[in-house]
């Protein structure tokens, strides 16, 4: 080990599991599953709608507007009822099926995602995952993905009582590790929710550009690949 990292945080969602793929696999079985054909232009313009909301309401639910079930229900019936089908019940049959079918059919991690985790643990790094996604999905993931196997704790934001990047959530964290910041390193894709906040904290840092963002202005160790993260750990 360089430096004094013992223990290296991965953001789980873009960055060890590849979200974009797995979620594009079950999307299209929405799209026929549900005859979504029907009420959208193409299968490209139904997803953009989708986004747009997904993005919206996650924003919400991370400064307390709206509960998780509103989020996970309303990034479907939005679409829904903006293209004339206004029914909260078949948007949350959409909804379960979606989380569930995400985390059983592809489970497809990012490029060099085991062998990087696996080389960290036979290096003797501790490894764990912080994430503010859903607990009754982010652990299956975990799991039916092969990632689980290198991985000593899960910190999910919602049995945390806080959400990445807020100091009581690496405060939760520290405390069930039993580690001082500066023994600490994340890895993540999103510079609001795994670099500012971490580096705030006194976490070493490591931006995985995995979805092509611009990283200006951050003030952090960058990584194209997870592999890279061999080389400077």
């Amino acid at each position: 080990m360089k430096d004094n990292i013992r223990h290296i945080l991965w953001d789980l969602d873009h960055t060890l599991w590849d979200f974009t793929a797995n979620s594009d696999a079950t999307m299209r079985v929405v799209w026929e599953k549900y005859a979504l054909y029907e009420l959208f232009c193409s299968y490209e313009d139904f997803i953009r709608i989708y986004d747009m909301h997904n993005s919206i309401l996650w924003n919400q639910y991370g400064i307390g507007m709206i509960s998780k079930e509103q989020l996970k229900v309303a990034r479907f019936w939005r679409p829904l009822e903006g293209a004339g089908v206004n029914d909260w019940k078949l948007s949350k049959e959409i909804s379960d099926f979606y989380l569930d079918d995400t985390t059983t059919r592809l489970n497809k991690t990012l490029p060099g995602a085991l062998e990087t985790l696996a080389e960290l643990q036979n290096r003797g790094y501790h490894q764990h995952i912080v994430t503010n996604g859903f607990k009754e999905v982010q652990y299956k993931k975990t799991h039916n993905s092969g990632i689980g196997k290198y991985i000593e704790n899960i910190f999910i934001s919602e049995e945390v009582g806080a959400m990445k990047p807020r100091k009581a959530f690496f405060d939760a964290v520290m405390s069930k590790i039993n580690a001082h910041p500066s023994e600490c390193a994340i890895v993540g894709d999103s510079p609001d929710n795994d670099i500012v906040g971490a580096q705030e904290y006194g976490i070493r840092t490591f931006f995985y550009n995995s979805r092509n963002c611009l990283a200006e202005g951050m003030n952090t160790e960058t990584i194209d690949s997870l592999g890279d993260l061999l080389n400077v750990l």
